[in-house]
């Protein structure tokens, strides 16, 4: 086995990343949660593009979102689903930073 399969493997056994993965399938098995989901990650988009644009239907995209969200809120898996999310992404960040650092170590000496 590979350092790097060590690391995934370490990565995948990871407690909040067995549950995050838990919490996506129960999402995505549930079809007015998945629904709901995957219009706050389009609105999100178009809140996006439209901020880029100047776009005057910005406001209109940002109420539309904040209204998905809201209603996901609602869902106590959802809760637990992104706050998992934000962890495991910052996790992720925070190692890959460590793997540049290293490599930029070995590269410079």
């Amino acid at each position: 086995m590979t350092k790097l399969d060590e690391l995934i493997e370490a990565i995948q056994n990871e407690a909040a990343v067995k549950r995050y993965k838990k919490l996506e399938k129960i999402i995505n098995n549930d079809s007015q949660l998945s629904k709901d989901y995957q219009a706050l990650i389009t609105t999100q988009k178009q809140v996006v593009n439209y901020e880029h644009k100047n776009d005057p239907r910005l406001k209109e995209a940002q109420k539309d979102y904040q209204i998905i969200l809201e209603q996901l809120e609602q869902h106590p898996l959802f809760n637990e689903f992104i706050e998992l999310q934000e962890w495991v992404n910052n996790d992720l960040k925070m190692l890959q930073a460590m793997i540049e650092d290293a490599l930029t170590d070995i590269t410079l000496n």
